[in-house]
């Protein structure tokens, strides 16, 4: 939970505001100012603005996309999860037997034998 925090953080919490930010300042077309400093914005182009806003929040969300599409290619054919956490081979080798106990410690593949030929 930490170290997702941590990336969540960097990548998004961090950075987003800034860009956004910076967006909103370069549509800006007429600054206040006063006692030779910049002051806040006056006058927006709207126009521009919603172009950026809303192209910048795509980007965004198809940036986001490839990450959850490339994280369901990793995952999508783990069968055994406590391989994976041991360290194991996830690879299944074709001479493997899997054997499944009932409740009553008797083995539950007895009929199945003919079901897989």
């Amino acid at each position: 939970m930490g170290l997702q925090s941590t990336v969540v953080s960097l990548l998004a919490a961090i950075p987003i505001p800034i860009i956004f930010g910076k967006i909103i300042d370069t549509t800006c077309l007429i600054w206040s100012s006063g006692h030779n400093k910049k002051g806040a914005c006056a006058l927006y182009n709207i126009e521009d603005l919603r172009f950026r806003m809303v192209g910048t929040a795509i980007l965004y969300k198809f940036v986001a996309l490839g990450f959850t599409l490339l994280a369901l290619k990793l995952v999508w054919n783990i069968n055994d999860w406590g391989d994976l956490w041991k360290g194991k081979s996830l690879r299944k080798n074709e001479d493997e037997v899997k054997l499944v106990v009932s409740a009553n410690g008797h083995d539950a593949n007895k009929g199945r034998q003919n079901e897989d030929k």
